[in-house]
């Protein structure tokens, strides 16, 4: 009597093969916006087995639903260039100073037309994260790899990865909004240059829409004497709640005109892209809830992540389990020209 014997499995170069199967997952979807960087690559068989399997395949999963990440879906332009191994970033804003002078002005004390240099450091913060395959897992892999059976690969791999690459969304957003002060890392609404206002009022539906109005004409007003008339903000964001009730309060009956509406759609507002977000509830100073103005554009406010989320690590054997690290750095908001951005703060009171 013979008996079979099993082919002892490799489970750290099957736990990397399973990290390739999701990283691939992950490059063909179009709606991931930061894919995971994998050491491992497939080989053309594997590909196509892949391929085959999601032609056929509708994965019945039901995932945990999680809130947009504006902020670093577009609320922060993201730098797509990455800086590794820089811990600090030094950028340096110039402005000019003096002005020409008529020649008559002979007996005149003249002074010189400059420039003025202020450096900006921007810091740098690392964070790690990792998954881990148990043995009963990697038999599993291993078996379904070797019968072309890829649906264990799949739903198993590809949810692990997808968990440690909604994470780190949740973290760019997380940072682009607020950053990470101590370590100089400052987000959109902490930037120290970006001037800041106590509201007169509280905005609501307690207010006339010409006293809610009043607040974002207000705050126009401020943006352009700040920046010498040189800057006027397309971008605003508000607490979602405000803007539910100034969508619901009619600023013309006749018209059925939201107040909301009547300002974007005024000459103040004709240029503004307004919208809403949960972090505004407590993006002011002390917690409070915020009203944020700004210029939206690369050129003038940018994400920087110096080391996007890649894998750091081959899978390791660790108190039973094997284990994949993976890494990256972020830098935050960098705001080129503070005078851009307004924020009106302790705006609202929350229900």
């Amino acid at each position: 009597m013979f008996t079979q014997v099993k082919t002892p499995v490799n489970y750290q170069e099957t736990a990397q093969y399973a990290i390739a199967v999701a990283a691939e997952l992950q490059r063909r979807d179009s709606e991931n916006t930061m894919p995971v960087v994998s050491h491992a690559r497939l080989d053309a068989m594997s590909a196509g087995q892949l391929q085959e399997y999601l032609t056929l395949y509708h994965p019945e999963l039901i995932r945990q639903e999680f809130p947009e990440y504006k902020y670093a879906e577009g609320l922060v332009p993201i730098d797509p260039r990455e800086y590794v191994g820089v811990k600090q970033i030094k950028r340096t804003r110039i402005t000019r100073i003096g002005q020409w002078q008529r020649s008559s002005d002979g007996n005149v004390s003249r002074a010189p037309i400059d420039i003025g240099m202020d450096d900006v450091d921007y810091g740098s913060q690392s964070f790690d994260a990792f998954i881990t395959f148990s043995v009963d897992e990697l038999d599993e892999i291993d078996f379904a790899r070797r019968h072309r059976s890829m649906g264990a690969i799949v739903d198993t791999t590809r949810e692990k990865v997808r968990a440690v690459q909604e994470s780190y969304q949740e973290l760019i957003n997380r940072i682009m909004a607020f950053g990470s002060v101590r370590q100089g890392v400052y987000g959109l609404h902490t930037h120290p240059g970006i001037t800041k206002v106590k509201a007169p009022y509280k905005m609501g539906l307690q207010q006339s829409a010409d006293n809610n109005i009043a607040i974002f004409a207000a705050m126009l007003r401020i943006a352009s004497r700040i920046s010498g008339q040189r800057s006027k903000p397309d971008a605003g964001l508000i607490p979602d709640q405000l803007a539910i009730d100034l969508g619901q309060q009619e600023k013309n009956t006749t018209a059925g005109i939201s107040t909301l509406k009547y300002f974007l759609e005024s000459p103040q507002g004709l240029r503004m892209n307004l919208d809403s977000t949960p972090e505004m509830d407590t993006a002011g100073p002390g917690g409070t809830t915020a009203i944020h103005f700004y210029r939206l554009a690369p050129t003038r406010l940018q994400g920087v992540v110096p080391k996007q989320m890649r894998q750091v690590t081959d899978p390791v054997y660790v108190n039973g389990v094997w284990r994949t690290d993976f890494h990256c750095s972020i830098s935050g908001a960098h705001v080129a020209r503070p005078y851009d951005h307004v924020m009106m703060y302790d705006v609202y009171d929350l229900d």
